[in-house]
């Protein structure tokens, strides 16, 4: 598992059906993140966007918006501000799941390394 989820992580990920992932998510307890001023549980992640779960907001698919997420690793938790686009919302799961926008070259080396420490 773990070996195929580091092979995922460099060489891409290529999910079934209409998943169109090229990387798996992680699942991250403890993790939030932060739509307006509102905190939400984050259910996954990985270094090109996340889920959120318990959402009963006012985002829609194709909206863009900015957010900040708090990811706890090692004792420390690292905190991202960042842009996204919603590409998703199921109102029956009550689940956003949005793609990052315009990361900066240092923010995205930082979710790199978490995530590659993460699936080790």
């Amino acid at each position: 598992m773990v070996r195929a989820l580091l092979k995922a992580a460099i060489e891409g990920f290529s999910g079934s059906g209409s998943d169109r992932r090229t990387l798996p998510r992680l699942d991250q307890a403890g993790a939030t993140v932060m739509l307006g001023s509102v905190s939400h549980p984050l259910a996954d992640w990985n270094t090109e966007g996340f889920r959120v779960s318990h959402y009963s907001g006012r985002l829609r698919t194709g909206e863009k918006t900015r957010v900040r997420i708090l990811l706890p690793h090692r004792e420390i938790s690292y905190g991202f501000d960042m842009n996204c686009e919603v590409r998703h919302m199921d109102p029956m799961r009550k689940s956003l799941g949005c793609v990052f926008t315009d990361v900066d070259p240092a923010t995205s080396q930082r979710l790199k390394r978490i995530f590659a420490d993460r699936i080790r």
